[in-house]
């Protein structure tokens, strides 16, 4: 009974750890303008062994407000680096204090397409076909 009683505690405490981790103690980002202040480069690296999703990046205000803000799952391998650029020509830059990157562990999510399957034509549109030699 002791026995199982450890282990439980001990397995707990491991998953407990790594209930509380975090992405960004993984991942270090920069951002930069261009040189004609109309785009913004960024870039991540990932330090960790596990994949990393940044979910939104963008430019913010002194009190914390997006001036521009996308909300987008960029995949960044292990140990991998992942860049990103983004207009920023139409927005006043000298608000602007910080930038800024929202992440997760995981992958990015597959979106299923579904080929794209042509209207199938009706018996009298067959018949009509046929007779007139199409």
């Amino acid at each position: 009974m002791k026995k199982l009683l450890i282990t439980i505690i001990f397995l707990t405490a491991l998953s407990t750890q790594n209930l509380y981790a975090s992405c960004s103690d993984d991942v270090k980002g920069s951002w930069e303008y261009t040189s004609n202040k109309t785009q913004v480069n960024y870039t991540w690296k990932n330090y960790g062994d596990k994949s990393i999703v940044i979910t939104r990046v963008g430019l913010i205000t002194a009190n914390s407000q997006y001036v521009k803000k996308y909300e987008k799952e960029l995949g960044i391998k292990p140990f991998g680096v992942r860049t990103y650029q983004f207009y920023v020509g139409d927005v006043n830059l000298d608000v602007v204090t910080h930038g800024s990157w929202n992440c997760r562990y995981g992958n990015v999510a597959v979106k299923k397409s579904t080929p794209f399957k042509p209207k199938q034509k009706s018996g009298s549109q067959k018949f009509l076909e046929k007779i007139l030699g199409n």
